[in-house]
This record gives C-alpha cells, sequence and structure tokens, in this order.
C-alpha cells in the first residue's frame, strides 16, 4: 500500500534526480523494487500523486501495462502531489521554512527536502531540521503563554502580546513570529528552559506563576529595549535566556533570603520558648528546698533522737529527690541547646551569601539565645547546689547535736 515515504523511496531508487518543485524525471532499471513502488503508487490511484510519459525501453507505455511488465528500462515522469498541504515535496530548505504551518509552531508530518535529500520519516535528522523543530516548539510554548493574542492578524502566523507591569505603568509587546535562514544561523537555539516551565504546572513546579510572570517581564523587558522583531529574539535567544536565568536567580535569591529569614524567626522563638519553659518548670520543682531548710533547722528544737533521725531522712531523701529532678532537666536542657546548633548550623553555612541585614538578624538571634542559655545553665547549676544546703544543715545541726 502506498504512502508519503513510497515517492521518497522511489526518488531516492531513481538516484535522486532533480526536482522543479513540482515533478521530478528518471530513467532506471525495472528491479523488483522499483516495480513494487510503481506499482503501488499507480494503484492508489493519484492520491500520492501521478505518473506522466512512461516509457519502457523508449517505447510509451499504459500505467496498466506496467504492473504486468518485470524488465526492461523505465524512464517517467512523477508529478508530487500537492493536495495535502504542507505535506509534500520541497525542492529546497528556504521553500520550506515559507510554509505557513511552522509559523505557528506545527510541523508537517511527511515531507521531503530534495536538496538535502531528508524525508520527516528518516531517523537522523540535520542540524536544519533540528533547530527548526527548537524554533516551533519556542513559538507553541510563547503561544501558550502569551498573555493574548491579536486574532484579526492571525492569518499565517501568530502575533503575541505579552505586558509587563511594574510601578502603576505597563508596557507591552506584539511578536509576529516568522521564519528566516537568519534565525537558523544562531548554534545555540535551545528550547529546553521554556519547554521545561510550560510542561509543569502549578501543582508540580515550585513557583510556576513565579516563574511564568518573570519570563514574560523579561521577554517584554528584552524585546522593547531594543525593538527586537521575532526573527531577532531567536537570533539572539540565547542572550535572552541568559537574562532571563539571571532575572529567575534575582527573585529566587530575594524568596531565598526571606524564608531563610522567617526560619530564622522562627527557630528563635521556638528555642526561647523551650528554654523558658525549663526556667519556669525549674521553679515549681525547687519549691520544696525552702520547707526543708525551716525542717532542718527546727531539728535544733528536738531531744528525741529517733525523730531527730527522721527528719534527718526525709531532709536528705528530698535534696536527692529534687537533685534527681534537676539533673535530669539539664539532660534535657542540652538536648534543647543540641537542637539549637543543629537547627542554626545551615545559617551559620550559608551565610557568606546572606545580605549584610540577615546576617545582622541570625547573629543578634544567636547572641540572645546564647545568652539565655548561660543564664539558664547557671540557674540549674546553681539550684542543683541549693539542693544540697538543707541536708548539709541538717547534718551539722545533727553532728553538733550529738557531740
Amino acid at each position: 500500500m502506498a504512502n508519503f515515504s513510497t515517492i521518497v523511496e522511489l526518488y531516492r531508487a531513481s538516484s535522486k534526480p532533480s526536482f522543479d518543485g513540482r515533478s521530478f524525471s528518471a530513467a532506471v532499471e525495472l528491479t523488483d523494487n522499483v516495480h513494487k513502488l510503481i506499482a503501488s503508487l499507480i494503484e492508489a490511484k493519484g492520491r500520492f500523486g501521478s505518473f506522466e510519459d512512461l516509457e519502457l525501453d523508449g517505447e510509451h507505455v499504459e500505467e496498466d501495462d506496467i504492473l504486468s511488465l518485470t524488465e526492461g528500462s523505465i524512464s517517467y515522469t512523477f508529478i508530487t502531489p500537492k493536495n495535502n498541504g504542507a505535506e509534500r515535496f520541497y525542492r529546497e530548505e528556504k521553500e520550506f521554512i515559507g510554509i505557513n504551518s511552522i509559523k505557528k509552531g506545527t510541523m508537517p508530518n511527511n515531507y521531503y527536502i530534495a536538496s538535502i535529500d531528508y524525508c520527516s520519516q528518516d531517523d537522523k535528522k540535520p542540524d536544519f531540521i533540528l533547530k527548526i523543530e527548537k524554533t516551533c516548539s519556542i513559538i507553541k510554548s510563547l503561544a501558550e503563554i502569551a498573555h493574548f493574542h491579536d486574532t484579526k492578524s492571525e492569518l499565517n502566523n501568530y502575533r503575541l502580546v505579552f505586558v509587563r507591569n511594574s510601578d502603576a505603568k505597563s508596557t507591552s509587546i506584539a511578536l509576529e513570529t516568522s521564519f528566516s535562514e537568519k534565525m537558523l544561523e544562531c548554534d545555540h537555539i535551545d528550547d529546553g528552559v521554556l519547554k521545561n516551565i510550560i510542561t509543569n504546572d502549578s501543582s508540580t513546579m515550585p513557583h510556576y506563576a513565579e516563574k511564568i510572570g518573570i519570563f514574560r517581564n523579561t521577554l517584554v523587558e528584552f524585546i522593547s529595549e531594543k525593538d527586537y522583531t521575532f526573527e531577532m529574539l531567536i537570533q539572539k535567544w540565547p542572550d535572552f535566556i541568559h537574562l532571563f536565568e539571571n532575572n529567575l536567580s534575582t527573585y529566587m535569591s530575594g524568596f531565598s533570603f526571606h524564608k531563610a529569614r522567617k526560619e530564622v524567626a522562627t527557630a528563635e522563638a521556638e528555642f526561647a520558648e523551650k528554654i523558658s519553659k525549663i526556667t519556669n518548670e525549674l521553679t515549681n520543682k525547687v519549691l520544696s528546698l525552702p520547707v526543708s531548710l525551716l525542717a532542718s533547722l527546727g531539728i535544733f528544737k528536738l531531744t528525741n533522737s529517733y525523730e531527730i533521725l527522721v527528719i534527718l531522712s526525709g531532709i536528705i531523701l528530698t535534696s536527692i529527690f529534687v537533685f534527681l529532678i534537676l539533673f535530669n532537666q539539664e539532660k534535657q536542657f542540652f538536648r534543647i541547646c543540641h537542637a539549637k546548633d543543629i537547627a542554626f548550623k545551615p545559617f551559620n553555612t550559608e551565610s557568606i551569601r546572606y545580605p549584610e541585614d540577615l546576617k545582622v538578624d541570625i547573629k543578634n538571634a544567636l547572641d540572645e539565645l546564647n545568652n539565655n542559655q548561660r543564664t539558664c545553665h547557671r540557674t540549674i547549676r546553681f539550684l542543683k547546689f541549693l539542693s544540697w544546703v538543707p541536708t548539709f544543715v541538717a547534718i551539722g545541726i545533727f553532728l553538733y547535736k550529738i557531740f
């Protein structure tokens, strides 16, 4: 069954004769392959072109007769199909880039360019085709993210309108998509950055809306600054992508700094609250110390040895109990301090790239937390000492009364 590739196979099997934009003529031995190709095109009844001036060994033959022939030298003129729009034979690259479909970013499915012997079904694509495909990808992506299309003028190409709003002032540009040989002179037409934005959405790409906005604003800035046309934009595409990536990097850095500042503030408040909570808990847990101290002083008034031993034992147990509580609080305090150090370590490591005001904020936060940390630790150590004061006093009085 014939298809577009059948015409290309016949053309190549005929040693790629001259193509005038309408037809090609050739004289070739009627091999099995050539016979099969010609027969399938004849059976297609003109859907994929038609033959003229069929001759076998110098004598005119009808198409139906060809089907029964198996050998000889055949000459023919083949009229390539013209009723499939952009899906046809092209004499050269310039003719191909002049079609309207690629001005809207759409490549034909089936085509052949005689000057470079390339068919759309071939596995290996020349640089010329790769550049066209990438440019078409850029056109489609730009059409997708444009603020709107000027539909009144979009017969053969796109007229894409982009608007930039800043400081209550708006600037707009209109890009008319086109194709020219100069556009393909650029060695680095990279559609990857734009395609990466377009193929994602707000649910999968962080800062999706911001990236789209930055791309639009950068495009308006780049075009309006030197009044570039679409052709000049493609020629300067690497410069434009570089500008966009710089603008995006600036935004992401600002966002990163804002996020870092917020995280520092959150961490500072969190650890300050935890240290304050430990201090408050210490207050509640050492209320028994004054009572123990009074009990130890009360031993002076006791004369019964049994009563003195009972009171002394109670005071010692209370001191041990309070000391263990304080010891446990100290361990919890150390865990909080360690967590604080881990939380602030990334900020200290990356502080070299932070702006000065953020560096100052981080330093102030750490200084305040370190001050609270030292105060809390000193308080715990002091209270651990105080927990044994009633015991020392009670033992001293006990020894005094005995001796």
